[in-house]
């Protein structure tokens, strides 16, 4: 248990986790002298969090939280969506909401596993009783959605930061 979300034992730890975002750079060209502009990197499949629900407030409320720690968000309120995404390799983090069909969010996640073997999955339950996806990596409740979440990529990011450095130690 990390501050109130569950973690799966044994949980897979993908590979290790960059923030995709850079500092600022001088601009160039018409641009004002001594001005400078944020530049961001090409988004990693580790930093980018596929977010599933039909919801579409939840959606941005999750967003809104995921992106303030250095995430990319895909947001997607379709099956075929989140197949298309997990198909073309948004392996990073898989976020599935209560209010996706369990039958819909086991065969997605099964999906994820083949198509991106290091990701994180993690499920947004309703209450403590729900079932969870046996795939899940982490589940979060509903009540602290937007908290748990970002409290479990922090939580990954730290695992991937400490298991990178000890490899290189």
């Amino acid at each position: 248990m990390v501050g109130g979300v569950l973690l799966r034992s044994g949980m897979r730890k993908p590979r290790a986790t960059h923030i995709g975002l850079a500092g600022s750079c001088q601009a160039q060209g018409n641009a004002t002298p001594g001005k400078t502009h944020p530049i961001r990197t090409m988004p990693s499949a580790q930093t980018t969090v596929l977010s599933f629900s039909n919801d579409p407030e939840q959606l941005r409320k999750r967003e809104t939280a995921i992106r303030s720690i250095g995430f990319d968000v895909i947001q997607v309120s379709s099956e075929t969506a989140a197949r298309f995404e997990i198909e073309m390799g948004r392996c990073g983090v898989l976020l599935i909401c209560f209010t996706i069909p369990r039958a819909v969010s086991a065969e997605l996640a099964s999906l994820f596993r083949r198509s991106c073997p290091g990701g994180l999955i993690i499920v947004v339950a309703k209450d403590r009783h729900q079932i969870a996806l046996s795939d899940a990596d982490a589940i979060v409740p509903a009540s602290d959605d937007t908290n748990a979440i970002v409290r479990t990529l922090q939580h990954h990011i730290g695992e991937n930061t400490t298991s990178s450095n000890s490899k290189v130690a």
